[in-house]
């Protein structure tokens, strides 16, 4: 599952895997380019991956990133 929020001052980019990891979910959002369409609203992008476990049915692991080297000074 891919999530877009958008806030005045940050681009949210998150990706929810199933028992793979956040990490893993974080290096799909990147390898995929899932925030590069926002990298011209001169906003700083948060890349989240989140990991759900199937079995307790909650957010078990999360891994971020903030990608603000587009911005113009």
């Amino acid at each position: 599952m891919h999530i877009s929020q958008h806030t005045q001052r940050k681009e949210h980019k998150q990706k929810c895997n199933t028992n793979r990891g956040g990490k893993i979910a974080l290096e799909q959002i990147k390898s995929n380019g899932y925030y590069k369409p926002y990298l011209l609203r001169q906003k700083a992008i948060i890349l989240l991956g989140i990991n759900f476990n199937e079995e307790s049915r909650m957010i078990d692991n999360w891994d971020y990133e903030i990608h603000e080297e587009h911005l113009e000074e």
